[in-house]
């Protein structure tokens, strides 16, 4: 699988959970078999016009655990 077979198959999966933090920060949970310690996380920041999108340590993976969303650190996908 590449990376765009991986980046399209989390965009079509439907969110598990949503934290809107601010209007300028959502945080988005794909959690893997229902588990909120095995989660892809999606980091939305809004600056001016400008939104970005990223990923705890740039990857989509499933393996970071919900609760700690708000301590990781994010970065451009990979």
């Amino acid at each position: 699988m590449n990376i765009y077979d991986s980046a399209l198959e989390q965009a079509s999966r439907e969110a598990s959970i949503i934290d809107e933090v601010s209007d300028n920060l959502t945080y988005i949970g794909y959690f893997q078999n229902g588990d909120s310690t095995l989660c892809l996380i999606k980091k939305i920041e809004k600056t001016a016009t400008v939104t970005t999108f990223q990923f705890p340590e740039g990857k989509m993976s499933f393996d970071q655990d919900w609760a700690g969303r708000a301590g990781l650190t994010y970065n451009f996908k990979k």
